[in-house]
């Protein structure tokens, strides 16, 4: 577990100091005093939305994510999402609803895997802009840091004559840190992110993850990988922290993504 720990710290140590900072994200360094290379707060401007998202407006199929644990496979990807302004002091919220598809028998295992990644079958996100720090050499960025709090509700709803039985719903009040990097080569990036938060839920929701009675948790995860062309993103996902009785049914996870758009 350390060693994942110093691997993500190092990620962000470089995204950080491995460049000079001059300007917000894709801005040009001879415009470098018309923003500061760190935002902090709400987005006000939908414009900035890309800093965080790598788009502004609304995405059909936005993503899909194919993972493989050592037993089974999975897909999660988001229908659709959007962005809300509910009142200035929130800004832009960007908002949508995700499913998450699983191969094999709908086992308790399985039913763990779902709440762990997407909180059940489907899920309704969000995620709200905190902080954004672009680096840059000249005028190429070179590295990126961005935080954001992601909340999620998810419902679960077994398949018929599924050893779990019962449907539940999750609360998932987590932030999302995140650092990537260029390389020799424009068309790749390296990454780390890290999840971590708080989980809640129906009762039915304890007793298929082996936490019956128990209440809400604390839960955090680590990703490392590669992203390719700014669309093809190669990870592996670790937890680091969960209830001593859950981590039997959690697995390190490999992960493939095909995106829509460009990352950013």
């Amino acid at each position: 577990m350390r060693a994942w720990r110093l691997a993500f710290l190092s990620l962000c140590l470089i995204a950080i100091i491995g460049s000079r900072p001059v300007l917000a994200l894709d801005q040009p360094a001879s415009n470098a005093g018309s923003f500061p290379g760190v935002h902090v707060g709400p987005i006000t401007d939908s414009s900035q939305l890309r800093w965080y998202f790598g788009e502004s407006g609304y995405s059909v199929l936005d993503h899909a994510d194919f993972a493989f644990q050592r037993d089974r496979a999975a897909l999660y990807t988001e229908l659709y999402s959007d962005y809300v302004y509910p009142f200035r002091l929130l800004g832009y919220v960007r908002t949508g609803l995700g499913v998450f598809i699983q191969s094999g028998e709908d086992t308790v295992v399985a039913a763990n895997e779902r709440m762990f990644n997407a909180g059940g079958n489907a899920c309704v996100f969000f995620g709200l802009p905190l902080l954004s720090y672009a680096s840059y050499i000249g005028q190429k960025e070179q590295g990126r840091l961005t935080v954001t709090l992601s909340p999620r509700v998810g419902v679960d709803v077994p398949a018929m004559g599924a050893r779990v039985e019962h449907p539940t719903f999750s609360l998932d009040l987590s932030a999302d840190i995140e650092t990537r990097m260029r390389t020799f080569s424009d068309a790749l990036q390296v990454f780390g992110a890290l999840r971590y938060g708080r989980r809640s839920g129906s009762p039915f929701f304890y007793d298929h993850l082996g936490h019956g009675g128990q209440g809400a948790f604390f839960l955090g995860t680590f990703k490392v990988g590669v992203i390719i062309a700014s669309i093809f993103q190669i990870s592996v996902t670790r937890t680091f922290l969960a209830p001593e009785e859950m981590r039997a049914a959690i697995q390190p996870t490999l992960m493939v993504r095909f995106s829509s758009r460009k990352s950013p």
